[in-house]
């Protein structure tokens, strides 16, 4: 199944991470499809999360974010 754009705007962080344990990602790389179960997630709540990378503002670490 394939998750909807709406599962992104899920208000917890905590509830999509968990809802993303077991779920696959199937992928193709040099015309072969990987597939890979998501065993281990992590939510962090952002600049408000102080275990988060973004709490301490803009970094080069964490500029993807």
């Amino acid at each position: 199944m394939i998750l909807k754009s709406d599962f992104y705007l899920n208000s917890s962080v905590v509830e999509a991470a968990r809802h993303l344990l077991g779920k696959i990602l199937v992928t193709k790389i040099n015309n072969k499809t990987v597939c890979v179960r998501i065993v281990e997630t992590e939510a962090y709540c952002g600049f408000d999360d102080a275990a988060c990378h973004a709490a301490k503002g803009k970094t080069s670490r964490n500029a993807p974010m």
